[in-house]
């Protein structure tokens, strides 16, 4: 009964995350949390519901999580709001989330698959490797081994969710082109991962027990458990390597190579998994069923390491499509031209020209800069557009108009006009169509969307803040500074 809300809370929670708005992700999972807490103790302890209260409870708590991300994606809060004619499916968009997906549905479903095979392994080995206990041997092989892959999780788990935390970071600046911010965040991310991964690692060989008894009190499955769990984890150390470049392929639309490395790692890991417990002594089998994962370990980061060398600088292009909308970013961070409250629009011109390298390392590739107030004659009349530029990879000139104030319909009127005679007097003929981006203090979503409706120009809309201000009071206050950017497909 839950699985739809579950659905919805993974799926739909991405889109908020990509706004920058992790805060507002984060309550999204902790309100689930908390009401299945609280109502777990109602049902079970008040009201003696026993296991359906239990169930009853994570159903409600998956419900209310479900209801606030729908309810933030529909709200004027969301920069990507949820829209009646944005359900259609589209083919070629399904194919992309698919393609990229796939590596990921490999992963978590042969995990099912594998924890089959480890479970027959231990019970087909136990019973003669560990035969001198009280236990049944193969009893106790799979309550070790519980323990065992419940310890590892201990460094996995963590390592895990941050490098998935990781993949809109290395999307969003991949797409704006800024490859040195992309290098940034997988390099923090390994070494953040492997510090962290290290200090379990070295906890895990040193004091194991201590673990296990967090799971049992029986003292021959601590004693068993020991080097078993030394065993099983010592190919972990590296785990954040593996995880974090699995996620930037991933992040970086590299389907091929997130695939290959999703699929190699398990299909390594059950032949050894298989082979490996029947090469040795029927004594050392268990030993060597947690072997294999300690070896796939290994070779999968050697692997994965050895293909990211290769496949560096062969990623898609993040603008393989020359279209605006590919181009032109939906959010822009111009904490750099550090304006005091208040400016005029000449103040913001003048500070975008003064630090006009950030301005266009913010904006991504293949800007050129033409000139400010350019000069446009129609008829006996002067007109003059804030900023020019030329963009190679859309091969047309940008036209931009800044202003201080909230978004007004009458904006797109003075810019359709600029691009006209932009095409007719100023383009080349093998260029293409000229594009406007009007920046602006703010906007309404729905006023836009009625501007747009009807126009013929290239428009689309996008937001940008001149502070720098964190996540937490991004989602508490509501003094945030943003543009719109309008560009649409001809």
């Amino acid at each position: 009964m839950g699985i739809p809300f579950s659905m919805l809370i993974t799926g739909m929670n991405v889109f908020i995350n990509t706004q920058g708005k992790t805060f507002i992700g984060m309550i999204s999972v902790i309100i689930g949390a908390v009401i299945n807490i609280v109502l777990d103790a109602v049902f079970i302890l008040v009201m003696d519901m026993g296991v359906a209260g239990a169930a009853w409870a994570t159903v409600i708590g998956q419900a209310v999580s479900a209801a606030w991300v729908v309810g933030y994606l529909i709200s004027s809060r969301s920069v990507i709001r949820l829209r009646r004619c944005n359900l259609i499916p589209d083919r070629q968009t399904l194919g992309s989330i698919v393609a990229l997906g796939i590596s990921n549905f490999i992963t978590t479903g042969a995990e099912s698959l594998v924890n089959i095979i480890l479970n027959h392994s231990l019970r087909k080995y136990g019973a003669a490797a560990l035969s001198g206990f009280a236990i049944d041997g193969a009893t106790l092989a799979i309550s070790v081994g519980t323990i065992v892959t419940a310890t590892s999780s201990f460094i996995r788990q963590p390592v895990n969710g941050f490098c998935q935390g990781l993949q809109p970071v290395i999307s969003y600046n991949y797409g704006a082109g800024r490859q040195d911010r992309v290098r940034q965040a997988i390099t923090c991310s390994i070494v953040i991962t492997t510090v962290y991964a290290a200090v379990l690692w070295l906890l895990l060989m040193a004091v194991p027990g201590s673990f296990s008894k967090m799971f049992t009190e029986s003292g021959e499955v601590i004693a068993v458990s020991k080097n078993l769990i030394r065993i099983y984890v010592f190919g972990m150390l590296f785990s954040g390597v593996q995880s974090t470049l699995i996620q930037s392929f991933i992040a970086r639309g590299m389907k091929k190579q997130s695939l290959l490395v999703s699929a190699f790692s398990k299909c390594l890991y059950v032949p050894v998994l298989l082979i490996l417990p029947a090469l040795v002594k029927p004594a050392y089998s268990v030993l060597a069923i947690y072997g294999a994962q300690a070896i796939t370990d290994v070779i999968g980061v050697l692997f994965i390491a050895i293909l990211a060398m290769l496949s560096d600088g062969k990623a898609p292009s993040a603008i393989s499509q020359a279209a605006p909308a590919n181009i032109i970013r939906d959010m822009y961070m111009l904490e750099f031209l550090d304006l005091p409250e208040p400016y005029r629009e000449y103040d913001l011109k003048k500070a975008i020209l003064k630090n006009m390298k950030k301005f266009l390392l913010e904006f991504g590739r293949d800007f050129i800069f033409m000139g400010e107030e350019y000069h446009l004659q129609v008829g006996k009349n002067d007109y003059y557009t804030d900023l020019i530029f030329f963009h190679r990879e859309l091969q047309c000139l940008v036209a931009i108009e800044l202003k201080i104030d909230d978004f007004k319909p009458e904006y797109l009127g003075k810019m359709q006009f600029y691009l006209e005679a932009l095409d007719q007097d100023v383009k080349k003929p093998h260029e293409n169509p000229s594009v406007g981006i009007i920046l602006c203090k703010s906007k309404d979503e729905d006023v836009v969307e009625y501007a747009l409706s009807r126009n013929m120009s290239p428009t689309m809309i996008s937001e940008y803040r001149t502070k720098q201000v964190s996540i937490f009071n991004i989602c508490l206050t509501n003094h945030l500074c943003y543009a719109t950017v309008v560009i649409q497909h001809k």
